[in-house]
């Protein structure tokens, strides 16, 4: 880590404060809505030592509200989907049989489409600040299996939230009976996923008072 950079006990605002000179010198940062794009240098030694700073930098003690809104958003989105997934249900049969639905069951599935479309967008511009902007490490005092769960659920529920979207957009607009049988298989881990997440969630704020659910609640200062 370069010399006067450090990330323990100082916030954020310090941490860019007292690098943004050697940052300027090292990488150059293009700003974009929402985003800040770092561009490398060609040199390597350069390279190496913006790889560095930066690396610094994503030591990240919150979550931007950019990420913490798309959190919440995705968040009930889902819920949405799974409580009213038998309009879904319902109208994916009628479409199989070449039958036709009633105006509330045809918005209902209309809603669900276009409800999954947004979570599978959200979900990649989620992945893309994570890459971009960095997210807070794991706490401390978390025990090393709870950790390694947590990190695979995570996981897990990024690549659900771009598998069913896709296999429910493969399904619906390309009559493919396949796609959606699969989608309606990975309903059933998608829901046990959140359930895990809550858990885990709860288990922070209850147990070892980590303020891991602090931190999607209140922003981090830029």
């Amino acid at each position: 880590m370069p010399p006067g950079i450090s990330t323990s006990g100082r916030s954020n605002r310090s941490l860019h404060e007292c690098s943004r000179h050697r940052l300027r010198r090292a990488v150059e940062f293009r700003k974009y809505p929402f985003v800040c794009i770092p561009i490398f240098p060609i040199n390597l030694h350069d390279n190496v030592k913006a790889g560095r700073v930066l690396m610094a930098l994503l030591q990240r003690s919150g979550y931007s509200l950019t990420q913490i809104a798309l959190h919440w958003v995705v968040a009930l989105i889902i819920i949405v989907q799974i409580i009213f997934h038998e309009g879904m249900v319902a109208a994916w049969r009628a479409f199989r049989r070449n039958e036709t639905v009633d105006s509330t069951t045809a918005l209902m599935a209309q809603a669900h489409v276009w409800f999954g479309v947004a979570v599978g967008v959200f979900a990649l511009w989620r992945l893309w600040l994570r890459f971009t902007r960095g997210a807070p490490q794991a706490p401390a005092n978390e025990p090393a299996a709870l950790r390694f769960t947590a990190g695979a659920t995570h996981v897990l529920l990024y690549l659900l939230m771009l598998a069913m979207p896709l296999t429910g957009v493969v399904a619906w607009f390309g009559g493919i009976n396949d796609a959606g049988e699969v989608h309606e298989i990975l309903r059933i881990p998608l829901i046990a996923l959140v359930l895990l997440h809550v858990g885990g969630a709860l288990a922070h704020r209850f147990y070892f008072k980590s303020g891991v659910m602090e931190r999607m609640v209140r922003p981090e200062r830029a």
